[in-house]
């Protein structure tokens, strides 16, 4: 209902609630509560945005073709029942991902790994299945214990004030997921791990656009944008459950490959691709419906915390970058304001998302 209201509706409503919204950038949607407008209703981002002629290149091909190299040396090894991992979530990125892999890399044998956190979206699931059957590829599905992951989720959604650059408590998920697959890998003696990750996205949360997220990289990332210790956390037997390469200090760690960085296709090629290709339909597409349920939960939070939330920070870039769609992303922030401000739109799953962490509306700022 929310998809259908961000895509028909939003627009008939939006004169009558516009009292209630912040002004945004016209060119990227970032807010005013963010950072200042100009007259001219742009940011100082896009004020000094220059124009550049966008250079013809192959969706698939990196400048330096390190990252062909890397999964063509994978694709020729003779050794172990596996030469990868791919993680899969159900959503466009990682679904045309495996899809070009698995046309582009035949040698490649791959092992798709969904982790599941308990919070995943039917459709997200769904779609997982029905994408991993038109490959003749091995699969598991990782069920993360709720208690574990759920202590995580509570600490950072009630500790947003120690928050830098991005949203800690996708970190959080991020960090449960790769530590997940790196564990797998480095268990299965899998060498390589292969995931959906844009650029902009690692630009934001690691600080640099390198196609390779080195062994820890996300642990370290956690801690220094929470400003948190991971023992602050979890005790020392949940402690146990991240990847440590001194559990197997003779063993080559797993090799984390992030192809979309190098890559950097746009939103709008994505969506396209996954249609044309028949792995997903376009009703299923979207991030709204294929997040998993903490998403909403966090946007709600960080509105209420800071007056804005870091997807809007993160996906305004994109959108400046010519990577996302403006109007849909606009309808959708809007829409995301208005509920963190009002409570009205608030839909069942993210109420019900709060219950199973053990929270409350006003754990997450709302003040009824």
């Amino acid at each position: 209902m929310i998809e259908f209201t961000n895509r028909w509706l939003w627009r008939f409503i939006r004169p009558f609630v516009k009292r209630q919204l912040a002004r945004r950038c016209v060119n990227c949607v970032i807010p005013e509560s963010y950072t200042p407008l100009g007259e001219d209703e742009l940011c100082a981002d896009c004020r000094e945005l220059t124009p550049k002629t966008r250079q013809s290149s192959p969706p698939y091909q990196s400048s330096s073709g390190d990252v062909e190299n890397i999964l063509r040396h994978y694709a020729e090894r003779t050794t172990g029942t596996h030469d990868a991992i791919v993680l899969i979530s159900g959503g466009k990125d990682s679904s045309l991902l495996l899809h070009h892999l698995h046309s582009a890399y035949p040698g490649l044998r791959m092992m798709t790994l969904l982790v599941d956190n308990g919070l995943m979206s039917p459709i997200a699931l769904e779609n997982a299945a029905g994408v991993r059957s038109k490959f003749d590829i091995d699969h598991l599905t990782l069920q993360l214990d709720p208690a574990f992951v759920n202590k995580g989720f509570r600490f950072t959604l009630t500790h947003l004030d120690r928050q830098e650059r991005y949203s800690i408590v996708d970190l959080m998920d991020g960090t449960f997921t790769f530590n997940a697959a790196r564990n797998m890998a480095s268990q299965l003696e899998i060498p390589l791990i292969v995931c959906g990750l844009s650029k902009i996205q690692a630009e934001t949360v690691f600080g640099n656009d390198h196609y390779e997220l080195p062994p820890g990289r996300e642990l370290a990332a956690f801690e220094e944008l929470a400003n948190t210790k991971l023992d602050e956390i979890f005790d020392e037997n949940d402690l146990k459950r991240f990847w440590d390469k001194s559990k197997n200090p003779d063993q080559e760690p797993p090799r984390f490959l992030m192809p979309f960085v190098s890559w950097d296709p746009t939103e709008d090629f994505i969506l396209a691709e996954v249609e044309r290709l028949g792995l997903l339909r376009k009703d299923r597409t979207r991030p709204l419906l294929t997040n998993n349920a903490l998403i909403p939960v966090i946007t709600m939070a960080e509105i209420n915390h800071f007056g804005y939330s870091s997807f809007e920070v993160e996906f305004s870039k994109m959108i400046r970058a010519g990577k996302s769609n403006l109007a849909y992303w606009r309808n959708l922030f809007e829409m995301a304001e208005y509920s963190a401000k009002t409570g009205r739109l608030l839909s069942e799953s993210t109420v019900e998302t709060l219950k199973t962490l053990g929270l409350s509306k006003k754990d997450i700022g709302f003040t009824s």
